[in-house]
């Protein structure tokens, strides 16, 4: 169980219009996720203006997130992460969705690396950056399993290009619009992407930018499928949806 004692929260009611037959959608999971990050970094004082004026930006390389249910309609919950720890040029967070009386609906991690944005380099964050982040472990990680992404021998293939919707502050894609993207194709080929949907593991590789034409490749597994994303021969993004038996 992941320890709440420095976890930010907020509540929110689901709204219609991020539903879909009544319950969250995992495109709008992605953007809720992405939400609480960026608002309890506000709170702290280390928001996109404090990283913009230094020319950095935390780039987010990994979601781990392990799923009960996914909310309602009109259900209230509370949305909540935590800046777990620090380890040279990597940020861990801890995330958790759960219901007002504390039943968990989602627990789920992610890793982060410190980009300077001129360079493209990846940076150590400086005392005055982890002194905002009070609480963190630093020097710490934490455990992310590896994982592999199903392939098949004839995946269905789809055809994206990027345009300024996909596009964040920092000029690359947002990664929840990765997770937007293949949902869709899902949803479009296969189904409802959220029935029985147990794990959803992201794997982010290199940055795209608006222009760029991407390859989705859709495989299905016995209890899985994955979507990856390529730029000409190049695998830029996995994502994995684990489905119960």
């Amino acid at each position: 169980m992941l320890s709440v004692m420095q976890m930010f929260r907020q509540k929110k009611i689901i709204t219609p219009r991020e539903t879909s037959d009544g319950v969250l959608t995992v495109s709008a999971l992605g953007r809720h996720l992405n939400d609480i990050m960026e608002a309890n970094a506000e709170s702290l004082g280390a928001g996109t203006d404090y990283h913009l004026s230094r020319r950095l930006a935390w780039v987010l390389t990994e979601y781990q997130l392990l799923i009960d249910r996914l909310p309602r309609v009109d259900e209230e919950v509370q949305f909540g992460t935590e800046p777990y720890a620090f380890k040279r040029m990597f940020g861990y967070r801890r995330y958790r969705i759960e219901t007002l009386d504390g039943s968990v609906l989602l627990e789920g991690k992610g890793k982060f690396v410190l980009m300077d944005i001129d360079r493209k380099r990846p940076v150590r964050p400086s005392e005055e950056l982890l002194a905002k982040f009070e609480g963190a472990r630093i020097g710490e990680t934490l455990d992310f399993p590896k994982w592999e992404s199903p392939q098949s021998a004839e995946p269905l293939r789809s055809q994206l290009t990027i345009t300024r919707e996909d596009i964040d502050v920092n000029g690359h894609v947002n990664n929840a619009r990765y997770i937007h993207h293949a949902s869709e194709l899902l949803e479009r080929t296969a189904g409802d992407s959220r029935e029985g949907l147990r794990q959803l593991n992201v794997r982010y590789r290199k940055e795209l930018l608006e222009g760029d034409q991407v390859e989705l490749q859709l495989h299905r597994g016995n209890d899985s499928c994955s979507v990856l994303f390529f730029r000409e021969q190049e695998k830029v993004a996995d994502i994995v949806f684990f489905y119960r038996p």
